[in-house]
């Protein structure tokens, strides 16, 4: 899979970027489980304005698993259960925005250094605060989204997350 060096229409690297470097904030604000979503819808947009999209072949498959997830919410039974399967959807949407994004930029624009640079910092990001998990295991941090959520979407089978960290 190769990508193109002609910049003519090139997509700019700010919003997978974003994507990695807004989430030490966005997690302490509880915010972090949307990222995915928020910054996918971005891409996409560039993706559709840019009318060009390419798309690798196998990605047929992933399609076909898309389509089986929502195929499969036809089972669910309660509007919870509902609004937490469009949830994880909403993630897999943005992984798919995120990687058409990368396979449609430009070398110019989006090195694979980077990307890499990128995915470093939010993994570096990731396993401090696991280290921190494990030396502060009954620490909890209340986020101001928890204070904004309805009960019903805090308190269900499923626990707290994402709008509680503990």
């Amino acid at each position: 899979m190769t990508r193109p060096a002609d910049t003519a229409r090139a997509l700019p690297p700010w919003p997978l970027l974003g994507l990695f470097w807004t989430f030490p904030v966005s997690w302490a604000l509880g915010l972090g489980a949307f990222l995915s979503p928020l910054w996918g819808t971005v891409m996409a947009a560039y993706l559709i304005l840019r009318r060009d999209v390419r798309f690798p072949t196998p990605i047929a498959l992933w399609w076909l698993f898309l389509v089986i997830v929502l195929a499969s919410a036809l089972m669910l039974d309660s509007p919870v259960r509902m609004l937490g399967t469009l949830f994880r959807f909403g993630n897999y949407a943005g992984a798919t925005a995120a990687f058409l994004y990368v396979y449609n930029s430009t070398y110019d624009t989006l090195p694979d250094r980077r990307v890499a640079a990128a995915m470093v910092a939010f993994w570096a990001w990731v396993v401090i605060g696991g280290y921190l998990g494990v030396m502060v295991p009954h620490g909890s941090l209340s986020t101001p989204m928890a204070r904004v959520m309805p009960g019903a979407l805090l308190d269900n089978d499923h626990g707290t997350y994402p709008f509680v960290t503990s």
